[in-house]
């Protein structure tokens, strides 16, 4: 009996003397500073995470920066009313974009109805503006990273009253980020 208390007595020293650390450091993480490649995955996570979000006149994606840059009214292909909207686009990505992509962030409503197709211009108005052609086919190809162009796309309307645009954000504030179009 006595050696077993013994034993015990022995092995709650052994767990003990094993449990304090003498007041002793670990040195190897005293006055290291923290890496530069951290502080930047930190800020760049940081971005990202509160992305995508309206400033100002700019438009941020996790991959991409927009601006609108003009908007204007015309007839499509079909004699219907459609509203064009001009974009500046840079892919902050690190592989190729096809800029036409964007339009999955952008939701039109007239009359409070959201509208969802696109528009077409024929190939005589086109043919007629040259940086339509142009733009479209910027639009519709890859952009390498880093890379800009400017491109536009057409929505379709019901008739040729105003048209309101919310923009997809992740970190909504609250306030109306709604933008209106007016003929």
């Amino acid at each position: 009996m006595k050696r077993k208390h013994f034993l015990y007595l022995l092995l709650a020293i052994i767990f003990l003397a094993g449990c304090t650390n003498n007041d002793t450091t670990d040195d190897t993480a005293k006055g290291q500073k923290t890496s530069p490649d951290i502080s930047v995955f930190a800020a760049e996570y940081e971005e990202d995470n509160k992305r995508p979000y309206l400033e100002d006149d700019m438009y941020y994606t996790v991959n991409e920066e927009i601006k609108i840059l003009s908007h204007e009214f015309i007839t499509d292909q079909d004699g219907n009313p459609a509203l064009v909207l001009w974009l500046h686009y840079k892919n902050s990505s690190d592989q190729d974009i096809i800029p036409m992509g964007v339009r999955s962030y952008f939701h039109f409503y007239q009359n409070e109805q959201e509208l969802e197709h696109f528009a077409y211009l024929s190939e005589e108005f086109s043919k007629e503006n040259p940086p339509y052609a142009e733009a479209y086919q910027r639009a519709i190809a890859g952009v390498s990273p880093g890379e800009e162009v400017e491109f536009y796309f057409a929505i379709s309307l019901k008739d040729k009253s105003e048209v309101q645009l919310k923009l997809d954000e992740k970190n909504q504030s609250g306030d109306d980020n709604q933008i209106t179009f007016r003929p």
